[in-house]
């Protein structure tokens, strides 16, 4: 997946359960196990601060460090 501003951008401003299931889907895909993850509007607006100011690499690191492909 390509972690570009735009994309980033369009992501921040999804509501809270259009960006809960798409980062569902994008850590699926990273191979990231999420069945145990609670993304409530507390984390939810934690996750937009962090993307609001993550670059394209930070977010492939965190990825990774989760467990995930760092090819996504």
């Amino acid at each position: 997946m390509n972690f570009d501003r735009k994309s980033i951008e369009r992501l921040i401003s999804l509501n809270d359960a259009e960006l809960s299931q798409i980062i569902r889907e994008i850590a699926a895909e990273a191979g990231v196990d999420t069945s145990g993850v609670i993304l409530g509007s507390a984390e939810l607006s934690k996750l937009r601060a962090f993307l609001s100011l993550a670059s394209a690499d930070d977010i492939t690191r965190l990825i990774s460090g989760l467990g995930g492909n760092k090819n996504v």
